[in-house]
């Protein structure tokens, strides 16, 4: 990959736009995956509408790929060791934010449904959402940050070939024992070992720019050739799911799961297509600048129950020979009113929160330099 493309300098709208995708796909799958109507088994063999629910509903872990994969190309570029201060300001951005949504929608929950959805457990959480793990993405990618300054030192001292093999083992580890569906093989692999493998490859991508990020036919292959893969695993068990109940529940099993095969080599294909893309836009920014906020919003558990128990009901749907443009507009709608929800509480920060750290920061200038 040229020069241009490896070293960035500002904000670029491929990747913020990369972002927008990734987080309207996760909408789209929590919208089937934790709908009270499970298509995989309350359908039996197959349909349009099921295969088309099924397909818009497992881009999640891809998703999270891609998401996290824009935050490690710009944090490659960082070689410092670790500077507490700089991880502490990162974290504590994340955790306020947390806390904000967690604790307000908790407050909007009780008064909503009388403390209907509520119970003491998710007062804990929602009063320390990191240390009890209310939302897996922010917990990961903080533990992650903690480690990213030494990893970050370590990578720096390998040489192109221990690197590959580094690649080599994690794949081997926690990606290829998952063509078994069966925990006991996965050998480790969760959100956060998938972070690092990741981590690994972007890293790699930036220091030796191999040949193949040059060679479109190579990237594209392996996302056409995943997802041909993928949606012919759905189609095959889904027709012995008619047959075999439990082959159904598995119907989506190869693409789901952020360390598995198929999302892994889709999201990585996906993502060095999106090097090459040349957008500018502030609209496309902006709306990027929202993203957090639309996970943290509609995966609180409340409003996860109430969106997609009370609300959105894929049963009410599922029949509809509009299945298709319903699903899309739903998910859309959510992606809307969060982002909106976002924006004021971005405002609200400017004017209040950060007005308060920033008149911190600036009196804390005068201060050294008074003599």
């Amino acid at each position: 990959m040229n020069e241009k493309i490896l070293q960035i300098k500002e904000r670029q709208s491929n990747f913020e736009l990369l972002k927008i995708i990734s987080m309207v796909a996760i909408v789209a799958h929590h919208f089937v995956a934790k709908n009270v109507f499970n298509v995989d088994v309350d359908v039996s063999g197959i349909t349009v509408n099921k295969f088309f629910l099924q397909i818009i509903g497992n881009h999640a872990f891809i998703g999270n790929n891609l998401f996290f994969m824009v935050s490690a190309w710009f944090l490659c570029e960082k070689t410092e060791t670790f500077n507490g201060k700089n991880v502490f300001e990162k974290v504590w951005r994340l955790e306020r934010q947390m806390l904000f949504y967690s604790i307000v929608l908790y407050v909007i929950s009780c008064s909503y449904t009388g403390g209907g959805y509520t119970d003491n457990n998710l007062l804990i959480q929602s009063l320390a959402p990191f240390s009890t793990k209310l939302w897996w993405y922010p917990n990961a990618y903080i533990l992650f940050l903690l480690f990213q300054p030494f990893y970050q030192v370590a990578l720096c001292k390998l040489e192109h070939s221990q690197i590959k093999k580094l690649l080599i083992v994690m794949f081997g580890l926690w990606s290829l024992p998952t063509l078994l569906p069966f925990n006991f093989f996965e050998l480790g692999a969760n959100n956060i070992t998938c972070f690092f493998m990741l981590y690994t490859f972007i890293f790699y991508i930036k220091k030796f720019q191999p040949t193949f990020i040059n060679q479109k036919k190579k990237y594209m292959s392996m996302v056409i050739g995943g997802y041909g893969i993928a949606f012919a695993s759905i189609i095959a068990l889904d027709l012995l799911g008619s047959r075999i109940p439990l082959a159904g529940e598995y119907a989506c099993y190869y693409i789901r799961g952020n360390y598995r095969i198929l999302p892994l080599i889709i999201s990585i294909g996906i993502f060095v297509w999106s090097t090459h893309w040349r957008v500018r836009s502030k609209i496309i920014d902006g709306v990027a600048n929202l993203t957090f906020g639309v996970y943290l919003i509609h995966m609180y558990p409340t409003v996860v129950n109430f969106l997609f128990t009370d609300l959105f009901d894929i049963e009410k749907i599922i029949e509809s020979k509009l299945c298709l443009f319903y699903a899309i507009g739903i998910v859309l709608f959510i992606y809307a009113a969060c982002s909106l929800i976002e924006l004021l509480r971005k405002v609200l920060f400017f004017f209040t929160f950060d007005k308060v750290e920033r008149w911190i920061l600036r009196g804390g200038v005068r201060c050294k330099e008074r003599p």
